[in-house]
């Protein structure tokens, strides 16, 4: 009685296939998921090398714009000073153009050649924006100073911006994004706290007598800088953390605390500190964020450039690994259809003829795989039915001999005989020829009586 399990519908189906069928059947449920997988992970990898990718264009392209927005702090704080009637930073404020034409033709350059990230539009507006910046020696010192703090904000925008569509705000790894967070979200505004506080504080002190209103301002914007220090070098331990050293990091907050106390008894006490010096020293407490700054670029580009490196190690192996499995397993397969479809023929051959009756055949034994075992037991088949064969035509042989001789002893025995059926009849012919005689005797003595 048929019973049905969960292999009957396999077993049902191999046993209507032939071998090459059954093969290239179990090869493909093996191969195709295999395949499905390792195509899934290269195309995984590779979105991760495209990605990494886009995120080292977008460090360089913040590291450019990094250097227009300090070019634009400069100038800022160089406007003001001659607004409020400094001359002498005449051919500074002209070395600083110089500089900014500089930044703008490279910028222009790296957004031409990553064009991909789609910031045409918003660059060319900026771009204009900054190419009319000597213009704003014709307005009054804070119209020009809030038009220069509005193109910076328009340029750490742009920047939020190019870490958005270049992957940086969505690192996945925690020192990365760190030092993402750092570089786009902290730096920035950190120079842009100093460079507000000495272009605000140098034409303050390029006055004949500096603004009260402006100086309470000035005093409110340190107490805050003060602070962001504080949570600067909180966010700064958060890398170090995770294997990333912040020296530059350490002397930049160091720089920025001394331009404070600097602001402090600046305005505490009019006239120890020159407009000119206050700037200077603004511009090296900017510097050192500015050193920070390329310090963390730096590393966070080293980060994806290893990432980058490891990816595509990756990739190579998982390329490399399918390429090998798949010619392994299709070695393996072409070894094992050949090795048993040439001996299973052979071993139908010699079945066949022993079949029709020729049992000189002879299995040639190769391997010790089931197949082998099986050509050992048709060897030993053969050998035996051989053995019984020519056992049988020995003993038909001496049947057959024995049946002649006894056949020649029954013709021996029927000519005895009938000699002997002769002789009694030539007996008995003598025997009645002697009884007539005898009669005949005994009547010629009767009648002699």
């Amino acid at each position: 009685m048929f019973r049905f399990t969960p292999l009957s519908p396999g077993v049902w189906l191999m046993r209507r296939l032939r071998l090459p069928t059954k093969l290239g059947l179990l090869a493909t449920a093996l191969l195709l998921p295999l395949l499905v997988i390792c195509v899934l992970l290269v195309q995984r990898l590779g979105s991760d090398i495209r990605f990494t990718e886009d995120e080292r264009h977008g460090v360089e392209l913040v590291a450019q714009l990094g250097e227009v927005v300090g070019a634009v702090q400069t100038h800022r704080g160089q406007t003001n000073m001659l607004l409020s009637g400094s001359r002498a930073v005449q051919p500074a404020l002209e070395s600083t153009r110089a500089s900014l034409r500089s930044s703008l033709a490279a910028t222009q350059a790296l957004m031409a050649q990553q064009a991909a990230l789609g910031l045409d539009s918003e660059w060319s507006q900026l771009n204009g924006r900054l190419e009319r910046l000597s213009a704003t020696e014709a307005l009054a010192p804070a119209q020009a100073f809030e038009q220069h703090t509005a193109l910076i904000a328009d340029l750490r925008r742009l920047v939020y911006t190019v870490g958005e569509r270049s992957g940086l705000l969505f690192d996945p790894e925690p020192a990365s994004y760190f030092l993402m967070d750092m570089v786009v979200s902290r730096t920035m505004g950190w120079s842009e706290s100093l460079g507000r506080i000495r272009g605000l504080g140098a034409g303050q002190l390029s006055l004949p007598a500096p603004q009260s209103e402006a100086v309470a301002g000035l005093r409110m914007q340190l107490d805050r800088l003060q602070a962001d220090t504080q949570d600067l070098r909180f966010a700064m331990d958060f890398a170090v953390r995770y294997g990333q050293p912040e020296h530059e990091g350490s002397r930049a907050i160091e720089a920025s605390r001394s331009y404070v106390q600097l602001a402090g008894k600046a305005f505490d006490t009019p006239g120890s500190v020159s407009a000119e010096a206050f700037f200077a020293s603004g511009s090296q407490a900017i510097a050192a964020v500015g050193s920070y700054q390329k310090e963390v670029l730096s590393q966070l580009d080293g980060l994806l450039v290893q990432r980058l490196t490891t990816l595509q190690h990756q990739r190579q192996v998982a390329v490399g690994a399918v390429v090998v499995g798949v010619a392994v397993m299709a070695y393996l397969i072409l070894s094992f259809y050949y090795s048993f479809v040439i001996d299973f023929r052979h071993v139908v051959t010699v079945m066949r003829q022993t079949a029709s009756g020729n049992l000189r055949a002879h299995v040639v034994v190769r391997g010790r795989d089931e197949l082998a075992e099986l050509a050992r037991l048709l060897e030993d088949m053969i050998g035996n039915l051989s053995a019984m064969v020519a056992e049988v035509r020995s003993n038909s042989a001496l049947v057959a001999y024995a049946g002649k001789s006894l056949a020649a002893g029954n013709r021996e025995l029927a000519d005895r005989t009938e000699q002997q059926a002769a002789n009694l009849e030539q007996t008995a012919a003598s025997v009645q020829e002697l009884s007539s005689t005898v009669q005949q005797n005994a009547e010629t003595a009767s009648d002699s009586d």
